[in-house]
């Protein structure tokens, strides 16, 4: 997978230390993977992560949880 508009990664400082944001880790907790490089969005001036959580890899409390909603 190519994004359209790549991240400029290589212009990106190095020398800060980043968190990912909430919604990521809670992305990842749930057992999301990344799969592959960050895009950039011109539109909203973020960077895009293409990701994919197979249901059948959530968790049980995730599933019950999503489940009663």
């Amino acid at each position: 997978m190519h994004a359209r508009l790549p991240l400029p990664v290589d212009e990106l400082r190095s020398d800060l230390v980043v968190e990912p944001p909430p919604l990521i880790k809670g992305y990842l907790r749930c057992g999301a993977k990344l799969l592959g490089a960050p895009a950039w969005d011109p539109d909203f001036g973020t960077a895009d992560l293409p990701m994919m959580l197979r249901i059948a890899d959530l968790p049980l409390r995730y599933r019950r949880h999503f489940a009663a909603l």
